[in-house]
């Protein structure tokens, strides 16, 4: 059973303005469901569904301000909400208040976004990621296994 295959993706120059415009994105929507999430813990004193926040995520990117948001595929702001939702599970768990989750900044290292596995296309050193367009890779990944979490990530020099 493979845990992890780390594999690094050799992008083009309007492959890598899309990539890093998905992990943008997928931050956008994390502080966005943090900062929603915080107002009303301070305003009821529990927490907010995390279906609530893909609700209202989902509308927002109806406004004209957040026009930008229709070219990042749907998913990417969908399990953003998720992975903060599983952050304040885990902060609860910690704390009473659950208010030690944390802003994702621009300035950190590690950007990234989930793809998603069901519209992952895996071919010889070259997998299509949905919205992207097929990106090369340094090695092939295991054609037999479809992955389960596919993330793309960003650690400062390498997607």
């Amino acid at each position: 059973m493979i845990l992890a295959k780390k594999v690094r993706l050799i992008p083009t120059p309007e492959q890598e303005k899309v990539l890093r415009n998905h992990a943008g994105a997928a931050r956008f929507a994390y502080n966005y469901c943090k900062r929603i999430s915080d107002r009303y813990y301070k305003l009821f004193g529990k927490s907010v569904s995390q279906l609530a926040l893909q609700k209202r995520f989902t509308k927002i990117k109806k406004r004209k301000k957040y026009e930008w948001l229709k070219d990042i595929n749907a998913q990417v702001p969908k399990q953003a909400s998720r992975d903060f939702d599983a952050a304040r599970k885990n902060s609860f768990k910690k704390y009473k208040n659950g208010s030690h989750t944390s802003y994702k900044s621009k300035k950190d290292v590690i950007q990234g976004f989930y793809a998603n596995y069901e519209r992952l296309i895996i071919g010889k050193k070259v997998v299509h990621i949905q919205s992207i367009g097929e990106v090369k890779t340094s090695q092939q990944l295991p054609r037999n296994k479809k992955p389960s979490n596919p993330r793309v990530t960003f650690d400062g020099r390498h997607w």
